[in-house]
């Protein structure tokens, strides 16, 4: 009887030690604790960018309008971020990039409000956020009240994830 098997946790993996052949324990993410990867909307130009500095681009070299991601975990707040004044709605979604990083996105006001009404019919149907691939839509608006503000704003959307990676 082996006692020597290892317990992971659903977050790491086995691999051998390439000198000793020796099973050994990894994390599968790369995570700097309390920082996770940051990426951002601006909704002043409608673009994902990651860390507020590289635009995010597809295979053309054109700026994406578009985000997919399958959120592992998130939290709503009110708070007065990145210099403004008043507090405002956020919400920080988390998931796991291409890279295999533990990232983050947020999304303040209408965003959120957004969010919000895309996640009430899925509460009713026992669907949470975390059992889902989010699309986020960067999409143009103008203010009804004064047409000569405009800003853009996240339209979500989803498809169920696969339950194998979920769990």
């Amino acid at each position: 009887m082996d006692t020597t098997a290892i317990e992971i946790k659903s977050y790491q993996e086995t691999y051998p030690d390439e000198e000793t052949g020796e099973e050994l324990v990894r994390d599968k993410y790369l995570y700097l604790p309390g920082r996770p990867r940051e990426y951002r909307f601006n909704g002043q130009n409608g673009q994902f960018n990651l860390y507020g500095e590289r635009i995010l681009m597809d295979d053309k070299g054109k700026a994406i309008n578009y985000f997919i991601f399958q959120p592992i975990s998130y939290r709503f707040f009110e708070d007065t971020l990145f210099g403004r004044t008043e507090k405002e709605m956020w919400a920080e979604l988390f998931f796991i990039d291409n890279q295999q990083c533990v990232s983050s996105i947020m999304f303040n006001n209408t965003s959120v409000s957004e969010l919000f009404r895309l996640m009430e019919p899925m509460h009713y149907e026992k669907i949470s956020l975390l059992d889902v691939v989010l699309t986020v839509k960067s999409e143009y608006v103008r203010s009804q009240k004064d047409t000569s503000k405009a800003w853009y704003i996240g339209r979500f959307s989803y498809n169920l994830a696969p339950k194998e990676v979920t769990r």
